[in-house]
């Protein structure tokens, strides 16, 4: 319906290419996130939360716009995207600021897209009663409205 690639499977093959190129000082960092008290409560909470994660220490290296937190994010998505009961959605921002890429892969629209993408491929939805609440050709041009509005 969306008309959208996988860019998520497109971002996470990439960054997992680019892992093993990072140094191992600064994954170590980046995994040790697990230990952290905010961490551990996230991950044991019985309830939906949000988890942000940023790099506190001075900027790591990186390899193709591609970060240790990174590498950690997409270890985290593919853990729990393996666990039928998480939701989970994942943009790279990294890897997608040129805006000569073909296909509309760069910005806002781009992104939105692809979480309710990702969201719609994790579960089974019936969308049948979608075809009367929302314009379909508008979804696929991108509208903003639109894109919002199964969000609401």
């Amino acid at each position: 319906m969306l008309n959208t690639p996988d860019l998520h499977l497109v971002d996470l093959a990439f960054v997992d290419g680019k892992e093993g190129q990072l140094p191992e000082r600064e994954r170590a960092q980046a995994e040790q996130t697990v230990n952290t008290q905010r961490f551990q409560s996230w991950a044991t909470s019985t309830s939906s939360a949000k988890l942000l994660a940023h790099w506190d220490f001075s900027p790591p290296e990186t390899i193709a716009d591609v970060l240790p937190l990174s590498v950690f994010c997409a270890n985290m998505t593919q853990v729990l995207r393996a666990k039928e009961r998480f939701v989970s959605t994942l943009w790279f921002c990294g890897q997608h600021i040129d805006p000569s890429e073909a296909g509309g892969r760069v910005g806002g629209r781009a992104m939105l897209t692809s979480l309710i993408d990702q969201l719609l491929r994790q579960h089974a939805f019936d969308t049948r009663s979608m075809y009367s609440d929302v314009d379909i050709a508008a979804l696929q041009a991108r509208s903003l409205d639109v894109l919002t509005q199964p969000l609401g």
